[in-house]
């Protein structure tokens, strides 16, 4: 039902009025409008549509308020030939900024394909020559929270390759991390100068686990033993940046609290709310997010990023800020990157990066005509035609519409800083 609208009709163009849904069927590159599918709402839209002309036009009945004018059978007096080149301008700009988007995210995998690279270095550097490896992980945090700062930070779903079995290392979630609390640090409206200290302790909250045996990280269940083991983590993490002197005070009891809790249950120190940083509250919502879709034993199921959220506002408001959490959320949206969904002109897509309004994020529209690189990406807007109607299960679609769509069971995401936004 995703590839195509449900009983389609030819209509011609002395039928068109306001209130019918049309289906374009052309390739969304070879039109000016936004989108393929979409109700007639304005005298501008109908006049557009007229001197495009009905070629592979059709309107979808169970969708349009009103049904077509009734065709003319008046024979139309002779005129030139419409030249498409008018819609040419329109076209041309359509296209221009679907390539600046695509830009925008190749830039995002680009320079994270690079921060993690230069990561897993750093973090186990950071084991063998702290001193060294301290300085290049406060220039890499300090040049992620400098690009944050200097323009609006987008947030991306990356693709395949960013997610691929053998990218799945500590660098990544270290990435994803940072991510994330750089972007609530200035959701929140914290000074570049503790976003990029908020940087470095999300970057390395978890240099300590280079130190525990990688059998004993990935276990799902662990012994009383491996479990007080693992919980060394964060101290051996605290006192790795502390010999490398390249860390802020901040940035350190980030690394060593991020798994304290407002109720005192967490560990090491078993901490209670005021006494737990901004900094580590803040890596602790990220931290918690992102082992919820990415988990770190391969024997447990990672959770859809709506899910993730809403178990994290559910169950973790004891332990984690609320206040924290619902900026998450805020910076995420109702349906956070990763997010299948289906819209009510009957498009299935996935949604790939956070809107301006929670309700209205950007949207990969599935089309199996296309090339996953070439479909456009569409933010959708309050009030506008097109509106999500659900989020889905990726068990629940189609064979082809979820190769084509290809979610990976890890979320990766990665930002970069539009200036022109």
């Amino acid at each position: 039902m995703w590839n195509r609208p449900e009983n389609p009709l030819p209509i011609g163009n002395n039928q068109l009025r306001i209130g019918v849904f049309v289906w374009l069927d052309r390739a969304w590159n070879e039109h000016p409008f936004l989108y393929n599918k979409f109700r007639i709402t304005s005298e501008d839209q109908l006049k557009q549509l007229k001197e495009f002309g009905s070629d592979r036009v059709y309107w979808i009945p169970s969708k349009s308020l009103v049904e077509p004018l009734p065709a003319s059978i008046e024979i139309p007096e002779a005129k030139p030939p419409i030249v498409v080149d008018i819609f040419s301008a329109a076209i041309k700009q359509k296209n221009e900024e679907r390539q600046r988007e695509r830009a925008l995210i190749t830039k995002a995998e680009r320079d994270r394909e690079k921060a993690a690279k230069e990561v897993v270095a750093a973090l186990l550097g950071l084991r063998d020559n702290p001193k060294q490896a301290g300085i290049k992980m406060k220039d890499l945090a300090s040049s992620a929270a400098e690009s944050i700062s200097s323009g609006e930070g987008l947030l991306f779903l990356l693709g395949d390759k960013i997610g691929d079995k053998e990218g799945q290392g500590p660098q990544h979630h270290a990435l994803n991390c940072m991510t994330l609390s750089m972007l609530m640090g200035k959701a929140l409206g914290l000074p570049p100068a503790a976003v990029s200290e908020i940087a470095l302790g999300a970057l390395s909250h978890d240099v300590g686990s280079t130190m525990i045996p990688r059998h004993i990280l990935r276990a799902k269940n662990r012994s009383s033993a491996e479990e007080n083991l693992y919980r060394e983590h964060s101290k051996l993490g605290a006192e790795l940046a502390l010999i490398s002197g390249a860390f802020s005070k901040v940035a350190i009891e980030a690394i060593q609290d991020h798994h304290e809790a407002l109720d005192g249950t967490g560990f090491p120190s078993g901490k209670k709310g005021a006494s737990i940083g901004l900094a580590a509250k803040i890596v602790a919502v990220a931290n918690c997010y992102d082992r919820l879709c990415n988990p770190e034993s391969n024997e447990s199921s990672s959770m859809l990023p709506a899910n993730a959220l809403k178990i994290m506002w559910r169950d973790e408001q004891t332990r984690l800020d609320p206040a924290i959490i619902a900026t998450l959320i805020r910076l995420l949206g109702v349906y956070p990157p990763g997010t299948i969904v289906s819209l009510n002109d009957g498009s299935l897509g996935l949604v790939v990066s956070p809107g301006k309004k929670s309700l209205y994020p950007k949207v990969l529209i599935y089309d199996p005509d296309l090339p996953k690189e070439d479909a456009p990406i569409i933010e959708l807007e309050e009030g506008g035609d097109r509106q999500i109607e659900e989020a889905h299960r990726p068990v629940d679609i189609p064979e082809d519409a979820l190769k084509w769509i290809s979610p990976r069971d890890r979320v990766t995401y990665y930002f970069t800083a539009d200036q022109n936004t």
